[in-house]
């Protein structure tokens, strides 16, 4: 399965996952949950290959 690259689709799904939008500093949009943090580049439509695997990771959906 292709993952998603798109930080527009990526946020709505966090959003969706109960992460907040805790503040933004130029282009990036840092969301929490509970203690975790996690930074995307907005917008962009194809985020490095390297930055969705660590949204992943801290988003909890590795094994999903």
């Amino acid at each position: 399965m292709a993952r998603e690259r798109n930080s527009r689709k990526i946020i709505k799904r966090l959003k969706r996952d109960g992460w907040v939008l805790l503040r933004t500093n130029g282009s990036h949009h840092v969301f929490g949950k509970g203690a975790r943090r996690v930074s995307i580049t907005h917008p962009r439509k194809d985020l490095p290959i390297g930055m969705v695997l660590e949204i992943e990771e801290a988003a909890g959906w590795k094994g999903r």
